[in-house]
């Protein structure tokens, strides 16, 4: 069991040694966590607002106090973000971040350093930094965990569904093939690179598939609409390009309209977030799909963190990673989702019901999209 302060280490063993068996109850005068949220692209990016969005509702319900840095995409400014926010007097409790551009090594050691515990989230470690690294409570004993998607299934569903597609639009070159290229975030991102297997799993089960080019485009859509700008004319029969985020499929949608194409027709392209621009192309058709829900993440860590601050490890379920899962929205269910789901009304959404400490009944975490829909 860890606990983060004396007051709480009180008022748990009041708890534990009044023999009590009512439910917990999550009270406002109870001292708050403390976490630091490290935002590594920018204030508006779609999707990291989204994610901020519903990791604060989750907070307020779980008694979690949440400062949120945003880095800008400046590697560096996130590292002495960390430095500056664990050196502090009134230090966080804990500090949730991503692997950003191989930033979290550095990061681990800072948080190990300054007595901070520290969660990883969204994208971890690369192979190789696992090798030298370990996993959460290994080589750092205040990485207590981390909960990452299933990138490497959500490139191969992307892929599969986007190839689908282009054989039912008949979208074959002339030695009937279909002609794919892809767009891919920073290299040195895990979530960039498990994507690309994933892409690279469904090129080989698809031979009908002639796999032209795979550039990097750092998740930004302007860049992405040049990279597609330049695939489009290197190669004439291009008919599918793949994106691992939404903004950079939307930027592929710009470059095939300036070039006279008809995305949803006689293009197909798709991406990954669930974004609100990306959801509203996909309802009009010109983008085909869009693979998410892992903005969810910072919710659900907000859950993990409140239990193990009040003495249940989630680590007890067999593994302190936990991967969380991820689902396609195309034209057939996106205004079911968008109805019940994406409108962000989070506050609708009562986050106790996920911890285990407060419902000691559960017997496993649920945090699956039906549970959260089941509430709106």
């Amino acid at each position: 069991m860890t606990t983060l302060s004396f007051k709480r280490m009180i008022t748990l063993a009041v708890v534990l040694l009044s023999g009590v068996f009512c439910v917990p109850q999550v009270h406002a005068d109870d001292v708050p966590i403390r976490v630091a949220f490290f935002n590594p692209q920018n204030a508006d990016d779609p999707f990291w607002q989204t994610v901020d969005r519903f990791m604060r509702a989750a907070a307020h319900d779980l008694h979690i106090d949440v400062t949120t840095y945003v880095a800008e995409h400046d590697r560096a400014k996130m590292i002495e973000q960390v430095r500056t926010a664990v050196s502090a007097p009134d230090k966080p409790d804990f500090i949730v971040f991503k692997n950003f551009k191989s930033n979290a090594p550095e990061v681990l050691e800072i948080a190990q350093q300054y007595g901070v515990k520290s969660f990883i989230f969204n994208a971890g470690l690369t192979t190789e930094e696992h090798v030298l690294h370990g996993g959460p409570r290994e080589h750092y004993s205040h990485w207590i965990g981390q909960m990452l998607p299933g990138d490497e299934l959500a490139g191969y569903n992307l892929a599969n569904a986007l190839i689908q597609r282009a054989r039912a639009l008949k979208l074959f070159n002339k030695g009937g093939k279909i002609v794919m290229a892809g767009l891919t975030g920073n290299l040195s991102d895990s979530a960039a690179s498990e994507r690309n297997v994933g892409l690279g799993r469904a090129l080989e089960e698809n031979p009908d598939v002639s796999f032209a080019q795979l550039v990097p485009a750092r998740w930004d859509r302007k860049e992405a609409m040049q990279k597609s700008d330049g695939l489009l004319h290197r190669y004439p029969d291009l008919s599918v390009i793949w994106a691992a985020n939404d903004p950079m499929a939307l930027g592929v949608v710009e470059a095939a309209q300036k070039a006279g194409l008809r995305p949803g027709y006689n293009f197909i392209t798709g991406g990954v977030d669930w974004n609100h621009p990306a959801l509203q192309a996909i309802k009009n058709k010109s983008m085909h799909t869009s693979i998410g829900g892992h903005f969810m993440e910072g919710g659900w860590v907000m859950v993990l963190l409140y239990d193990y601050v009040h003495g249940f490890d989630f680590a007890k379920e067999g593994s302190a990673s936990v991967f969380s899962e991820m689902a396609a929205l195309t034209s057939t269910n996106v205004d079911k989702y968008q109805e019940k789901f994406l409108n962000e009304d989070w506050d609708r959404i009562d986050f106790t019901l996920f911890s285990r400490v407060i419902n000691a009944s559960q017997k496993a975490y649920d945090f699956s999209l039906d549970r959260v829909l089941d509430q709106l």
